[in-house]
């Protein structure tokens, strides 16, 4: 069986000069009409796919930010792995994570601050990546076992 996971993490600048400004999307008239959450959206999100050569099904995971894609292709396909692709999965369910300071909800809005059940998470999700990367590594004895 085989699953292949598409993605951009972030779209290409149209412009010619390095220091040009401002860039194509943002003379848009819908960026001009746009508040600044939807101003992000549209420079900043890209589509993403997700195949397999044995489930033949369309779904649409919404917005996420882009560390939760292996998560949930892992939860789609039925995936065994490491239990941080689990908790990540779970976090979903409150979050669908953080991107340039903006905070993806679960219905796929964003918003510029985290609810106090979502700051919690991410609170927890950074204390995890700093034991795994400085600490005694508790976490990656758990989360990677």
């Amino acid at each position: 069986d085989l699953v292949l996971l598409f993605f951009g993490d972030h779209q290409t600048r149209v412009v010619t000069e390095v220091d040009q400004e401002p860039e194509l999307v943002q003379e848009t008239q819908a960026n001009a009409q746009a508040d600044e959450a939807g101003r992000f959206l549209m420079t900043h999100t890209t589509p993403y796919l997700i195949w397999s050569n044995f489930l033949n099904e369309k779904a649409d995971g919404g917005l996420v930010a882009p560390y939760m894609l292996a998560p949930l292709m892992m939860e789609y396909f039925k995936i065994d792995g490491p239990d941080w692709f689990l908790w990540l999965a779970v976090m979903r369910s409150a979050l669908g994570g953080t991107i340039g300071g903006w905070v993806i909800n679960p219905d796929g809005t964003i918003g510029s601050e985290a609810t106090p059940q979502q700051q919690e998470l991410l609170d927890q999700q950074e204390l995890f990546q700093y034991d795994i990367m400085f600490g005694k590594r508790y976490a990656y004895d758990v989360m990677y076992s």
